[in-house]
């Protein structure tokens, strides 16, 4: 008798567990935010290859499949980089911004690999990768 309720006490524990938790689902991350992710990654793969830091979206190229939303944002403009600066893991200067972040705010990432939503005054504060 005595194992039945302790094997009845351990299958509502491991129930309680298992149910434990919401059924919601995160929302899904900001495709802009994502993007930013991306050109970061483009950077640090280019660098990782021993190339030096890309002058114009054409150098990124032949990075386009491994991060391709972030290829298409810098090709169209809707992401400006600052060429020529190098990703750095001790740095937090913009690396590269959402074309609308210094008038109206918007996502950036830094040299670090970080990614923040910044407003516009925050923007004009940050320093800029050269």
């Amino acid at each position: 008798m005595l194992r039945v309720l302790l094997l009845g006490i351990a299958a509502v524990g491991a129930g309680a567990l298992v149910g434990c938790g919401s059924n919601q689902t995160p929302p899904p991350p900001d495709p802009k935010q994502a993007a930013l992710e991306e050109v970061y990654a483009l950077y640090k793969l280019r660098a990782e290859q021993g190339k030096p830091p890309a002058r114009r979206v054409e150098e990124l190229y032949p990075f386009e499949n491994a991060y391709p939303i972030g290829y298409a944002a810098v090709k169209s403009g809707e992401v400006v980089v600052n060429w020529t600066a190098p990703p750095s893991s001790n740095s937090s200067a913009v690396l590269a911004y959402q074309k609308e972040a210094p008038s109206a705010g918007g996502w950036v990432a830094f040299q670090d690999g970080t990614v923040k939503h910044l407003t516009a005054e925050e923007f004009a504060a940050a320093p800029k990768a050269k």
